[in-house]
């Protein structure tokens, strides 16, 4: 089942739009690389590892690239862990559940925003899709959010068990390929 890696991949798509903020743009084949590293069914090999850091035009680009994500991935990958054993206990409990964790998560979310001065606060944004996924979970209903099924590209899908487990597990070995990726060398 691929559901996990299309969530996955939403997560990180939020990744590399920051990194692309930051001015770390990367080449459509370096996009493709990281979608790979990233979703909960990926792989990373020498030669990917290769190719993704012979994209960047000079060291210090490759440096600046490392430090932003650096920054930024481990919080986002940290926040989808808290999410999907927050759906866990909210399948066991048939109820939504925001467990501590995901209560600071959301609330780390909030400081992000004021310390941002963003317009249109993620936050808000995080805790209604984060909602969807809970209710999801806990009523054994198709993921819908605001009338429309999520992810955004119209496929519906139900949170079981399976799915939770999958999403942990491939969480875990995004971290681990993210990790090595992001090393400054292959090891």
């Amino acid at each position: 089942m691929r559901v996990g890696s299309v969530l996955i991949g939403l997560a990180f798509f939020i990744v590399a739009s920051v990194a692309l903020a930051r001015g770390s743009p990367l080449t459509p084949r370096q996009n493709k690389i990281l979608d790979e590293v990233a979703r909960v069914d990926g792989s990373l090999s020498r030669a990917q590892y290769d190719e993704f850091w012979a994209g960047f035009l000079s060291a210090a680009e490759r440096e600046r690239f490392r430090k932003s994500f650096r920054s930024e991935l481990p919080a986002i990958l940290t926040y989808q862990r808290t999410l999907w054993l927050a759906a866990r206990e909210s399948l066991k409990q048939r109820r939504p559940v925001i467990t501590p964790e995901l209560r600071k998560e959301f609330e780390q979310a909030e400081r992000n925003d004021r310390d941002s001065n963003r317009h249109q606060p993620r936050s808000t944004e995080t805790k209604r899709t984060a909602q969807a996924l809970l209710e999801g979970a806990a009523y054994q209903t198709p993921v819908n959010k605001d009338g429309r099924t999520f992810p955004k590209d119209g496929r519906s899908f139900q949170i079981t068990p399976e799915v939770i487990e999958q999403v942990l597990r491939g969480l875990d070995g995004s971290i681990n390929r993210l990790e090595r990726l992001l090393s400054e060398s292959w090891r």
